[in-house]
């Protein structure tokens, strides 16, 4: 877990699968996030985000962003790792609306 003065970033559960759902079906997180609008139903996305949980792909990390008090309000990922040039690309995305603009 890596905190700071406003929020932490923590492993991805099982638990974060109905927000991140939510968040993927949602027209304007996906376009802000430069992601496809998710089109499959939710036991199938459960079904995909546990055997990720289980097997993580090496190329990508997920983390949950959450506030202090525990509220999940978003993700961060890094992904495209190339160990051998020591390099990876990072997203940040905060799906709960109360918390955009917040610094």
């Amino acid at each position: 877990m890596i905190a700071d003065s406003k929020v932490r970033l923590r492993e991805k559960r099982l638990a974060d699968a109905t927000v991140d759902y939510v968040w993927k079906i949602d027209p304007e997180l996906n376009q802000l996030d430069a992601a496809p609008l998710l089109s499959i139903s939710f036991q199938q996305y459960l079904s995909e985000y546990t055997r990720e949980l289980r097997y993580p792909p090496p190329t990508r990390k997920r983390f949950a962003i959450e506030t202090l008090d525990g509220k999940h309000i978003g993700n961060c990922t890094y992904y495209g790792i190339d160990k051998a040039k020591g390099e990876a690309e990072l997203g940040i995305m905060i799906g709960d609306r109360n918390y955009w603009d917040k610094g």
